[in-house]
């Protein structure tokens, strides 16, 4: 959240991460879902640094714009076992090309 501190009293929130905590964010969490509107602060938010910082096993869920993740890290992430698995919604290109691994 870009202002976490306003979900501060909210009593159904455990713990709110701005975009400065996202390692930390992927570190602790089992799922991550990601539904970030498309700006020039969340083009290219999620990529190889946050994939590198996933807790492992972890699943990654893309429901927001498909720019906003660095679709080659998230493959790499994915190939190589850091993530268990991964739901995207939306992709950078849509429909995605026949030969796409994503």
């Amino acid at each position: 959240r870009r202002n976490p501190e306003k979900a501060q009293d909210d009593p159904i929130v455990d713990k709110v991460y701005g975009n400065d905590s996202l390692n930390q964010l992927f570190a602790q969490s089992d799922y991550i879902l990601c539904s970030a509107p498309l700006t020039p602060e969340t083009e290219k938010m999620i990529g190889k640094e946050q994939f590198d910082n996933a807790k492992k096993g972890a699943v990654f869920i893309n429901v927001g714009r498909g720019p906003i993740v660095d679709e080659a890290a998230l493959v790499d992430a994915l190939q190589d076992g850091r993530l268990k698995g991964a739901g995207l919604d939306v992709t950078a290109v849509e429909p995605l090309p026949k030969d796409s691994p994503s």
